[in-house]
């Protein structure tokens, strides 16, 4: 056992992977080529083992340049599967009894693969963990058994009733002779065996169940095993030790890569845990610093799951210290806005808080028509705003009177937002927001220039959420675009929402904040190659399918990522963002009543524990 830990010839790995779901098909072809040539020009007197285990991937061999073909970064024997052995455990108490092993309190079995014709990219890895050891057959030694094989099947061509399978497997030989006599391709020694584990015995058994057809249904021949336990148990234990081959077949160089664990769902290092298609657990973080900025685009139409999604990715960054302003037509965020203690800007409304010239002259000019006010007369506006001792001044219509004296009758152009203004001076609070579906139209543009101004006045990191955004920023385009540009030097994060992604980016606004927006989510919807959207990302939106009550799936497109992902919710979150109708009204009618004696939190806890208990 020593001896063969301290074999320093051994190199450890931990693979870096490569995301194959974000290449495009030219990028994969070039993928799959290069790797090609890279698996020909392995030693043939070196071994290559990989284990792929709960979505990481170790490699060992006794080839010192195994790094040149396989990138990853060197580890130690003892961070080598780590987290699944204690090696010692394993040699002082035999871990294996009645055909299964039990290491670290779980259950492990293997199913050996004995043979396979042909299988997909990465689909190995779909099915679960795996180990995988391969050799690399000398093309002498690979000519030779090729030559035999395709003379074993000569007779097939002479038969009087035609051996199809026969025909069928000469030709392979004759295929992959050409091939390795041209340098296309080489010929492979592998081992491979499916690992099964699990807290028990009928949960492994389980997990077989569902594994064993799947293996069938692509062509496999399997082995339950039994009396090889041990030695599977050493291929994923022990890096140094070189596989006996007992259980090799051989595969060609194009059929291998297929068979390596080469994929690797990837995004940020840590944040929100979304989900791939296959299932991995992947990050999402806004605030990432690789971000050029932290702004995003979310779209798609109703029903697609993009206010559920929002409302997450705001709790989950609430929860994580990040204040929230949501701006919303609806009422899609109000339950969350009632578990987090949030403030109604509505009611506090009052501009006056804020003594930023440049402020209240975009407040003004948001609720004069354009048409109504010259270039020369927005001159004497900021000449006026500058004049003025606004430290004095604590109410928006004593504003307008000083201002009078500058502009005549400004102060008419005002008449419908007076009404919904405060002279309250309020502290700002952690979550902020706003239903304003009964805001006359002539209200939104000020009242989104003071939403604006509230959110740089916020301390710390903070997201400010504005749903239909090509509704609500019509007007000061030109503000609007500096306060984009402007927000991740003020650590700050804007999500803009819309239905239609083609439709947006057709308008002033849409394209203003597409410059400006780091990611992209979009649901699934129509949409054009473009500038912002090539081919690739057109057809992963089409594949994108929400399942209502199970998850969202969209498609994330960023500097450096563009990936279709999914986000699961657990029952709280579910009941707290649904906006499906007939939960909402069924939640409704549960805390009717109750919650004239409880908290929203408490009532919130008992509609959960008694809908998921019936």
């Amino acid at each position: 056992m020593e001896d063969i830990l301290n074999n320093s010839n051994t190199r450890i790995l931990k693979l870096n992977g490569t995301d194959l779901e974000q290449l495009n098909n030219d990028e994969l072809f070039n993928f799959v080529m290069e790797m090609n040539t890279s698996i020909m020009e392995l030693n043939p007197n070196c071994f290559y083992r990989m284990v792929y285990f709960e979505d990481e991937t170790y490699m060992s061999s006794n080839d010192e340049n195994v790094n040149d073909f396989f990138h990853g970064t060197d580890v130690t024997s003892s961070m080598y599967c780590s987290h699944l052995f204690d090696l010692e455990d394993i040699y002082t108490n035999d871990p294996v009894k009645d055909n299964y092993a039990f290491i670290n309190n779980k259950v492990f079995k293997f199913i050996r693969i004995v043979e396979m014709k042909s299988t997909m990219l990465n689909e190995l890895s779909n099915l679960g963990d795996y180990f995988i050891n391969f050799k690399r057959i000398s093309d002498s030694v690979a000519k030779g058994k090729l030559e035999m094989g395709r003379s074993q099947h000569t007779s097939s061509f002479s038969e009087k009733s035609r051996d199809i399978v026969g025909e069928s497997s000469y030709h392979a030989n004759e295929q992959m002779l050409e091939d390795v006599v041209h340098g296309k391709q080489a010929l492979f020694s592998v081992e491979c065996s499916l690992i099964i584990s699990g807290e028990s015995i009928d949960e492994v058994n389980t997990k077989i169940k569902s594994i064993i057809p799947e293996c069938t249904r692509r062509g496999f021949k399997i082995i339950l095993e039994t009396v090889g336990i041990d030695y599977a148990l050493e291929n994923i234990a022990i890096a140094e030790k070189e596989p006996a081959w007992i259980n090799s077949f051989p595969v060609n160089s194009k059929l291998l890569i297929n068979l390596l664990p080469l994929h690797l769902d990837k995004l940020y290092p840590e944040g929100m845990r979304f989900y791939s298609q296959s299932g991995k657990g992947i990050f999402y973080d806004i605030f990432d610093n690789q971000n050029i900025n932290y702004n995003v685009i979310v779209a798609g139409p109703s029903g697609s799951g993009k206010s559920f999604t929002i409302g997450a990715i705001c709790y989950f960054q609430f929860m994580n210290n990040v204040k929230i302003i949501n701006i919303e037509r609806g009422d899609s965020m109000g339950k969350l806005g009632k578990l987090t203690g949030g403030v109604d800007l509505l009611t506090r409304f009052n501009p006056m808080m804020f003594k930023n010239t440049t402020f209240l002259k975009e407040f003004i000019l948001s609720s004069i028509p354009e048409a109504e006010i010259t270039k020369k007369e927005k001159g004497r506006l900021h000449f006026a705003i500058e004049e003025i001792d606004l430290s004095n001044i604590n109410t928006f219509e004593i504003l307008l009177d000083e201002l009078d004296h500058f502009i005549n009758d400004i102060k008419y152009y005002f008449f419908g937002i007076l009404p919904y203004l405060s002279d309250e001076i309020f502290e700002f609070q952690d979550f902020s927001h706003v239903n304003i579906e009964s805001l006359p139209e002539d209200v939104i543009a000020p009242f989104i220039i003071f939403v604006m101004e509230y959110v740089e006045n916020l301390k710390g990191r903070r997201v400010l959420f504005l749903d239909e955004v090509h509704f609500l920023l019509k007007k000061n385009p030109e503000f609007v675009e500096q306060k984009f540009r402007e927000a991740r030097k003020k650590d700050m994060g804007i999500m803009a929402a819309t239905h239609d992604f083609d439709e947006f980016i057709k308008s002033e606004v849409g394209k203003i904040i597409e410059n400006c927006a780091n990611t992209k989510i979009l649901f699934n919807q129509a949409c054009s190659v473009n500038e912002q959207l090539n081919s690739f990302d057109v057809e992963n939106i089409k594949r994108c399918k929400t399942r209502i009550g199970e998850y969202s799936e969209f498609y994330l497109k960023t500097e450096n990522f563009n990936k279709i992902v999914r986000y699961f919710s657990n029952p709280r979150e579910y009941e707290v963002l649904t906006t499906n109708p007939l939960d909402n009204q069924r939640m409704d009618k549960f805390f009717e009543g109750r919650s004239d004696y409880f908290s929203f939190t408490e009532t919130l806890d008992r509609w959960v524990e008694y809908k998921y208990a019936h």
